[in-house]
């Protein structure tokens, strides 16, 4: 076991981990399991903190929250803590579009031609294929990361990334290839702002938040995250020191990744995301849930979600997101046949910091699928 920096070592040291045991809940050894697996991967990945929640029906709740949500002043990760969820946010907008299509103010089929004008080739590309990331556009171009890293407060306007993201050269034509771009969920914020005459922030809220009373979730595209949300860290190289992030303004993050939970609303939102419940229609989320395969990634991804199998025999489907933005990464995912969610966040992001690739360093997707075995009873994976 391989820590990645100093402070980490510090914090990892210092850690508690915290677990809820309701009248009938998981066993000692199952809550032993998952707590270890939780400090193993905290420690692997080089995460200052992480909040980690395993909630499956009839069975109650493992919670941990070990490491710092401020390494400045040593602050401890909390339940009730809010952070970044990245990409998680795409479920969200996908939603919102998804809600717009049964109110027939659009239809999956619509060219983007007919809500966003000079996209190239845009009779072509659909609703669907943003929704789905089939349409052919690259994602950010490399400028604006580095923008947002070297002016970390500059704000850029959702028009600003959508012409930058245009202007690269397109990948495959229209339906022809997947490939993950948030310029696809940059565009349908712009849409469902345009069809609906309201701004995203106000929609999110109006039409998810409240209905499923979300009271520690918000659309946060500036720097104004509340004063006690859990502070981001970004590994810059080549010393491994930490850049604190939570004053950074993420409004390139915009509709593809710029909302703040916690995981009591992550429990909440997981089952009406995978289900549709108290969202949409089961006729709309049977549409939700048609998946273009990923092959290289081993998943298939729909409107706006993907599905995963986890577990020892890889025979439990889940359907969720994962979520990467600078200084935090996120997984939300939930199996209607196990009846389980599973919400992590840890406050750095792996595929961002500036560190070399490591191999064996492992990922959110790793510690899912170990949590995901543990819930169900079977062998821990080796």
């Amino acid at each position: 076991m391989r820590l990645r920096s100093p402070i980490v070592a510090a914090l990892a040291l210092a850690a508690t981990v915290l677990v809820a045991a309701p009248a009938s809940a998981f066993t000692p050894a199952q809550k032993a399991a998952m707590a270890g697996e939780v400090q193993a991967a905290m420690q692997q990945i080089g995460y200052p903190g992480m909040l980690v929640g395993v909630w499956t029906q009839g069975q109650g709740r493992f919670i941990a929250t070990p490491g710092a949500a401020d390494a400045a002043t040593g602050r401890q990760m909390r339940f009730g803590d809010q952070a970044r969820i990245g990409s998680v946010t795409k479920t969200f907008t996908a939603t919102v579009v998804l809600q717009l299509v049964e109110e027939k103010k659009l239809r999956l089929n619509d060219p983007v031609k007919k809500y966003l004008d000079r996209v190239p080739r845009g009779s072509e590309i659909t609703i669907r294929m943003l929704l789905n990331h089939t349409s052919g556009i690259p994602s950010l171009p490399p400028g604006v990361a580095d923008s947002a890293i070297f002016h970390p407060h500059r704000n850029w306007r959702p028009g600003q990334l959508i012409f930058r993201g245009l202007r690269q050269k397109r990948l495959a034509p229209p339906g022809k290839l997947w490939f993950y771009s948030n310029i696809n969920y940059d565009m349908l914020g712009k849409i469902a702002e345009q069809v609906s005459g309201e701004p995203l922030r106000r929609l999110y809220r109006e039409r998810i938040f409240e209905p499923l009373a979300l009271r520690q979730t918000a659309f946060v595209s500036s720097s104004q995250l509340p004063a006690a949300a859990v502070h981001g860290y970004f590994l810059e190289r080549p010393t491994g020191s930490f850049l604190d992030t939570f004053g950074w303004n993420y409004s390139w993050a915009f509709s593809a990744g710029a909302i703040v939970s916690s995981l009591a609303d992550l429990h909440r939102y997981g089952p009406a995301l995978a289900t549709g419940e108290g969202l949409l229609s089961s006729q709309m989320q049977r549409k939700r849930l048609t998946f273009v395969p990923v092959p290289s990634e081993g998943i298939g991804y729909g409107l706006g979600i993907f599905e995963i199998q986890l577990g020892t025999t890889g025979a439990t489907t889940y359907y969720g997101h994962n979520g990467i933005v600078f200084g935090y990464d996120a997984m939300l995912l939930h199996s209607p046949a196990a009846r389980t969610t599973i919400a992590i966040v840890g406050n750095t992001a792996v595929e961002e910091d500036a560190l070399p690739s490591d191999p064996t360093r492992p990922t959110l997707f790793d510690l899912a699928d170990v949590l995901a075995a543990i819930a169900e009873g079977e062998p821990v994976p080796q």
